[in-house]
């Protein structure tokens, strides 16, 4: 029976398919990991580097971890707060949240 599943997969392509998704998504986690650890040194090494921290929580927010996305923004915003993209990105991010008008005026009072 399971000679014949196998079988089958190959016949249609599936088994097939669902190895290269598989071995896709382990690819993407590994290159997230990378990236997070890469981003992660720019801004330990470079606090003050703006873009680095908006890769990082851009990163963050792409996985789908949003909530690690606004804390790395809001820690930017203290260490390099006279860059106005780093405010900007804060914006952004806290918009994503919800519809509040205030979003924006909650952003800079922090």
């Amino acid at each position: 029976r399971q000679d014949d599943t196998a079988r089958a997969g190959v016949a249609d392509g599936s088994a097939g398919m669902a190895t290269a998704e598989r071995d896709n998504l382990v690819a993407e986690v590994g290159d997230v990991r990378k990236a997070r650890q890469l981003l992660h040194s720019v801004v330990k090494t470079n606090p003050s580097h703006a873009p680095g921290w908006i890769a990082a929580a851009r990163l963050e927010e792409s996985s789908g971890n949003v909530k690690q996305a606004r804390k790395l923004i809001e820690t930017a915003c203290g260490k390099c707060g006279d860059n106005e993209d780093v405010w900007i990105e804060a914006v952004r991010l806290s918009s994503s949240r919800s519809n509040s008008r205030n979003d924006a005026g909650d952003v800079l009072v922090k």
